[in-house]
C-alpha cells in the first residue's frame, strides 16, 4: 500500500511555527509562499492564525497584570481596608480632600 500524501496532523502548523521562529518579522503571505516552495500547501487564515494568537494572550495577560496591581497593588486590600478609606474620606469632606491629604503624606515621608 502507497502512504497517503496527506500530511499529518499539526504538520502545518509545527511548520509555520518554526518559520516564524527562524523569521520572527515575516509576513503572512511571505510565509503562505515560502512554504508552498517547499511543497507545503498553507492557507493564509492558518498563518494569521497562528502569528497572532501569541500576540492576544500576551495582551490579555498584561491586561490582567495591570488590572490586579490598580486593585491592590500587591498590598492585599480587603473589604475592611476599603471602608477605613470611605470612612477617611468622609472625615475629610471628600474624596479630593483625602487624596490631597495623602500627597501631602507622602512628601513628609
Amino acid at each position: 500500500m502507497a502512504k497517503s500524501a496527506k500530511p499529518e496532523r499539526g504538520e502545518k502548523s509545527q511548520a509555520v511555527r518554526e518559520y516564524f521562529k527562524a523569521h520572527p518579522k515575516a509576513k503572512v503571505k511571505e510565509v503562505t509562499e515560502a512554504l508552498g516552495a517547499n511543497g507545503m500547501t498553507v492557507s493564509q487564515a492558518l498563518v494569521a492564525a497562528i502569528k497572532y494568537k501569541d500576540r492576544s494572550s500576551r495582551g490579555r495577560a498584561r491586561r490582567k497584570g495591570a488590572m490586579s496591581a490598580a486593585a491592590g497593588n500587591g498590598v492585599g486590600l480587603n473589604i475592611d481596608h476599603l471602608l477605613a478609606a470611605k470612612k477617611f474620606a468622609l472625615s475629610l469632606g471628600g474624596i479630593e480632600n483625602a487624596q490631597a491629604a495623602l500627597a501631602a503624606f507622602a512628601k513628609l515621608h
